[in-house]
């Protein structure tokens, strides 16, 4: 009975066993624990233990559950990782962008080093961030991150002391690669999903239950910043309000990721969204 009570309001020592009564007769006493069942109690019913029962024999039972473990909060399942996030790694070498060639279209690009090797059939464009994989001299061998051209070459980074490509510092929603977006969501719902988190999230709920009205969207705001200002600055971005809003705006390069898709779901499942 009490293992199959959904409300868990029942208790074992609130039932016992007593020969069943003839139909009228107001039900028998139960039986003491330590009765002895033999023949003569071939046909039993379970019937409720008469609360002053309950109050002079105390039954044992099973301390309450720390408060940590009656807690219950809502969990996060991260997307499992796309077999080609791991290759879109930022660059981890200096970058540099395309300023020359605007007239022809982008400046020429060779297979090897010396300016004698193959010439590409296309050109770097100008407006091309490239990661640098080597250097000899004015000769920059590159990998290209950004814009149209050739993959991979070797290109000149001046000619006749006018620059060809220029030193390029890259921002945050650049080096912001599905690999990092993802990392960036994992550590997000691990903040959110801290104890100490939902209980100051479930509290300004209860405070305000139609979650409206500006003191709700305030106080969640700030809460949500405990997380986002620490795990923001990782990635590059402010961890403040304007930071928030330029990430933001990186994910929008990832919308079509069934990944971030998930992730954003499950996001919102902790915030309780």
């Amino acid at each position: 009975l009490v293992s199959a009570d959904p409300t868990g309001a029942l208790r074992a020592d609130a039932f016992g066993l007593a020969p069943l009564a003839a139909a009228g007769s107001g039900g028998a006493a139960p039986l003491p624990d330590a009765t002895r069942v033999d023949a003569g109690h071939m046909r039993l019913e379970t019937v409720e233990v008469p609360e002053v029962s309950k109050v002079s024999k105390p039954v044992a039972t099973a301390a309450p559950p720390k408060e940590e473990a009656a807690e219950a909060f809502p969990t996060a399942q991260p997307a499992p990782r796309p077999k080609d996030a791991a290759a879109q790694k930022p660059p981890s070498g200096p970058c540099w962008e395309v300023v020359g060639g605007t007239a022809q279209g982008g400046i020429l690009v060779r297979e090897g080093r010396s300016t004698t090797s193959t010439q590409l059939a296309e050109r770097l464009a100008t407006g091309a961030v490239v990661e640098e994989l080597g250097r000899e001299g004015e000769r920059l061998h590159y990998r290209r991150i950004g814009g149209a051209g050739p993959e991979i070459g070797w290109v000149s980074v001046s000619i006749s002391g006018k620059d060809l490509l220029v030193p390029r510092q890259l921002s945050a929603e650049e080096l912001f690669t599905l690999d990092r977006a993802l990392s960036l969501q994992e550590d997000l719902m691990e903040g959110f999903s801290k104890p100490d988190f939902q209980r100051a999230l479930r509290r300004i709920i209860q405070e305000h239950p139609n979650k409206t009205g500006t003191p709700f969207l305030r106080q969640r705001g700030e809460l949500f910043l405990t997380v986002q200002s620490v795990v923001l600055p990782r990635y590059g971005f402010e961890g403040a309000p304007p930071g928030i809003l330029r990430m933001m705006t990186a994910f929008g390069r990832h919308q079509g990721s069934g990944e971030v898709a998930w992730n954003n779901e499950q996001l919102n499942k902790l915030l309780q969204m």
